[in-house]
C-alpha cells in the first residue's frame, strides 16, 4: 500500500476523460491527493 501511495504521488495518471472535464493541472493535484491518502491509509493499517 505504501508503495501504491508512492507511486501515485510521483506519477498521478488519471483517465483521459478526467483530463478532459478537469484539465491536466487539477487532475494530477487530485492524483497527488489520493495516493497521499492511500500512504496515510496504509500508515494507519501498518500502525494499528
Amino acid at each position: 500500500m505504501l508503495c501504491l501511495g508512492m507511486t501515485l504521488i510521483l506519477f498521478p495518471f488519471c483517465t483521459p476523460e478526467t483530463y478532459q472535464k478537469l484539465g491536466y493541472l487539477k487532475s494530477t493535484q487530485i492524483g497527488r491527493i489520493l495516493g497521499f491518502l492511500i500512504e496515510l491509509y496504509a500508515l494507519f493499517i501498518l500502525f494499528y
